[in-house]
């Protein structure tokens, strides 16, 4: 019995280390100012996956960091494959694990991100709907601050699609949860 509990613990620390390290590596992306850089965390993430075609967490990392890539490469049609091998690894990893949190909110903060003329505002609208209920209950082991993350883009999502009682759902719960933190005093009254 011990031994399955530290087995089971030990579990939790690697899941808890590989959260963070994708996090970490995606952060590094986003903040990113040149192409190398990217290509670098594209192949941490594509690693990562090779290893374990099931980490659904790993490929929308991955989608996401090409269609980071795609901001980072001159217009042409690059670019728009870039965008377009992103979306789709997107869309497989939450089709594979549609109650996943942290799968749909990295899609759907993404595709809030994404010019609207490339057309995924929709993905991060009907994600964020899915989103709101799980942000506002907790659940999933998610930590404060991503029920924050995702309350706050939905509410900008939500805002900016003419969504007005969802947008002020999103934000009142979002102060609610830590008026202290920066996405709290951000969604302040």
């Amino acid at each position: 019995m011990r031994v399955m509990m530290l087995l089971a613990m030990l579990a939790g620390l690697a899941q808890a280390d590989r959260i963070r390290d994708y996090h970490e590596w995606q952060q590094a992306c986003v903040n990113a100012k040149d192409a190398g850089t990217i290509d670098g965390y594209i192949a941490k993430f594509r690693q990562c996956l090779d290893s374990n075609p099931g980490d659904h967490l790993a490929r929308v990392n991955l989608g996401s960091a090409y269609t980071l890539r795609s901001a980072e490469t001159f217009w042409g049609p690059k670019k728009f494959d870039y965008l377009k091998k992103g979306g789709k690894l997107m869309d497989e990893a939450v089709t594979a694990a549609p109650n996943d949190a942290r799968v749909r909110f990295l899609r759907a903060a993404n595709a809030f991100r994404v010019p609207q003329r490339f057309g995924r505002r929709q993905v991060a609208v009907a994600d964020f709907e899915i989103l709101l209920p799980v942000a506002i209950q907790g659940g999933q082991g998610l930590s404060v601050r991503e029920r924050q993350a995702m309350l706050y883009f939905a509410w900008q999502t939500f805002a900016e699609e003419g969504k007005a009682d969802d947008a002020e759902k999103a934000r009142s719960a979002c102060h609610r949860l830590d008026p202290q933190s920066g996405y709290g005093q951000k969604a302040a009254g």
